[in-house]
């Protein structure tokens, strides 16, 4: 294929890029240590990968404007999944299956056969019949700075039977000796029309030419109308299934835990859980890292179609939207929930430590904690469950005269409360049920930035996270117990240094 129009396109969204960089820089809610981009609008995070001694990401980019839009592929890399050089667009829509400007070059993931890195991406188009969704291929042979795409895409292209227009985000593994395409869809009236959420299976011995083995497994009219960004892999002795449902009420990732055969294609769920219950998390993505780590990276958004979306946040006007929660390592616990771990990496953005040492906090009483200052900033607490008689533990971020988030630790109905409240008086409330007993220690840990906070709780096996376009002023931090009193093991607090390259 001559891939003279490709990097035509290429060339055009660098130069735009550039332009508006300036202004995007500027923003007074750019983030301190979350991936962004340089400029223009950002979601889901795609074909993470260590490659030749380097992380890379790819996550899909519209470098023209800070709205979503003629989906390209942003480039970064790294040595510490903290600090990313951002590296040129990898992929832009040039070609007839891909070339739209509501569509592009949507989500896929990243494999290196051979020394070199293959990326396989949906192609989207509009036609005057529909979306047209296919799964293509890209190579470099350049080490992963440029990419040509195969002269002979989509190496994917036909519906199998019973299957929407809905067809796309295509994660690949290798699994005894054949690659494996994990692939996200809808069955009957599709994603908007109450389809079936699915996962399809494809087979391969050379990431070109595909068989499909069929459907893995699907929502049965309980987990969504269509499975975006699924993922696929081993942890421990059990095989996880992630995906991001549409149209699942307030759930939107979703973990499977249960067993693969790759021989019928049938995954088998024995266990069920969420990724990230709070209203900005979507579309994680995960790779097997050189330390043995399953790292997890996610878009820090949401949809329109979810029941608390009001936006994509009040970035438009800074040129720039969008960016991706810490990256988290999962673990498999023998009880069977995954946890969401922090990397260890964070803990060198650490300055300004600062440690409360065992304490009772009588109910009713309000207690200040110091965190940097009190924006980008991280949290740790441990609480003796068996000497606390609170019914509640609130603890009070990003606070304000009249904005603040509330995480409730409610001890008498044995959930877990995500809650902001922003000056306007609107106010976002979701929960969800603790695992932690009684005798517990419980462990709640808390990043906070520019514009975002992620709640660790429960021993890390709830994860909660938001963003909030709060006011500089808006930065204090509270703890009161209600109903009785709540025993403080330790509580840790640090400052957090930029990442960021202006």
């Amino acid at each position: 294929m001559n891939n003279e129009k490709h990097e035509q396109r290429i060339k055009e969204a660098e130069k735009a890029i550039t332009a508006g960089s300036f202004l995007a820089q500027q923003g007074k809610y750019r983030q301190a240590y979350h991936f962004m981009a340089p400029a223009g609008w950002i979601n889901d995070p795609n074909g993470l990968i260590y490659f030749q001694k380097k992380y890379h990401l790819f996550y899909q980019y519209n470098p023209y404007q800070a709205v979503w839009g003629s989906m390209h592929w942003g480039h970064a890399v790294s040595d510490d999944l903290l600090h990313w050089d951002h590296w040129p667009i990898a992929l832009a829509p040039s070609e007839s299956y891909d070339d739209h400007p509501e569509g592009g070059c949507f989500s896929g993931s990243a494999v290196e056969d051979n020394g070199e890195l293959n990326l396989l991406y949906t192609a989207a188009v509009n036609t005057e019949y529909g979306s047209v969704q296919t799964q293509c291929l890209a190579v470099s042979t350049d080490g992963a700075k440029s990419f040509q795409k195969y002269d002979h895409n989509p190496v994917i292209s036909a519906l199998p039977a019973g299957i929407s227009e809905d067809f796309r985000d295509p994660k690949v593994i290798r699994y005894q000796n054949f690659w494996y395409l994990v692939l996200g869809a809808s069955s009957g009236s599709g994603a908007r029309g109450g389809g079936d959420g699915c996962a399809l299976l494809y087979q391969s011995s050379d990431l070109k030419k595909w068989e499909y083995r069929g459907v893995i497994a699907r929502s049965d009219g309980k987990l969504g109308s269509m499975w975006e960004c699924p993922d696929l892999f081993p942890l421990r002795d059990k095989w996880i299934l992630l995906f991001s449902p549409m149209l699942c009420g307030e759930k939107k990732t979703i973990y499977l835990i249960g067993s693969m055969n790759f021989e019928t294609a049938c995954f088998l769920p024995e266990q069920q859980g969420e990724l990230d219950f709070g209203p900005d998390y979507y579309a994680p993505a995960s790779f097997l890292d050189p330390k043995g780590r399953r790292v997890l990276m996610a878009w820090a958004n949401g949809w329109e179609w979810m029941p608390w979306h009001t936006g994509f946040g009040k970035t438009e006007n800074e040129g720039w939207r969008g960016h991706l929660a810490i990256p988290r390592e999962l673990r498999r616990l023998e009880s069977g929930q995954l946890q969401f771990i922090p990397i260890q990496e964070l803990e060198t953005l650490r300055t300004k430590p600062k440690k409360y040492t065992a304490f009772t906090l009588p109910a009713g009483e309000v207690f200040e904690i110091q965190a940097g200052n009190g924006i980008q900033c991280e949290l740790i607490f441990e609480i003796s469950l068996k000497n606390t008689s609170a019914e509640y533990i609130h603890f009070n971020l990003r606070c304000g005269a009249a904005e603040r988030v509330r995480i409730t630790v409610n001890l008498l109905g044995k959930d877990l409360i995500w809650q902001k409240k922003e000056s306007s008086g609107e106010i976002t409330t979701i929960c969800r049920p603790l695992y932690a007993e009684q005798n517990e220690n419980f462990k709640m840990h808390i990043f906070m930035d520019t514009c975002s906070v992620e709640v660790l709780a429960d021993n890390y096996r709830l994860a909660a996270s938001g963003n909030v376009y709060f006011s500089a002023d808006s930065n204090r931090i509270y703890i009161e117990a209600e109903g009785g009193e709540a025993s403080f093991n330790n509580i840790y607090t640090y400052g957090l240094k930029s990442c960021q390259q202006n």
